[in-house]
């Protein structure tokens, strides 16, 4: 039994930093070349004279989630809240399916992790 528990806390840690990862690499990157990542933004957004602003916004939401997943405190919301950041990307810019098998990845590693936090 002891053996089984900590085979999941060892899943469990080991989806939270692989899920932190993606969200700590895009934010970072986000900063570092917005021109690269303006792409990703919904059209209406690209369009805003702030558009920088809010993807900077977004990027730095992205690395908060990850220290959130990473710190191991209440990791089942932190896993729902990124299942629902990864749809929220994928509704609001359905245009970006370029980007949607890498989501869809993402989405499910959440949904584990959430189970198995649970």
């Amino acid at each position: 039994m002891v053996g089984h528990i900590v085979k999941v806390r060892f899943a469990i840690l080991i989806l939270s930093i692989g899920i932190a990862a993606t969200y700590f690499y895009a934010g970072i990157s986000a900063f570092r070349h917005p021109e690269a990542w303006m792409g990703f933004l919904p059209q209406f957004l690209r369009d805003n004279p702030l558009s920088t602003g809010i993807l900077q916004g977004f990027a730095a939401f992205e690395m908060a989630l990850a220290v959130w997943l990473i710190s191991g405190i209440r990791t089942v919301l932190a896993s729902v809240a990124s299942i629902i950041l990864i749809a929220a990307m994928i509704v609001v810019n359905p245009g970006g399916v370029t980007a949607t098998f890498q989501y869809i990845s993402i989405a499910f590693s959440s949904l584990t992790l959430a189970v198995l936090a649970r």
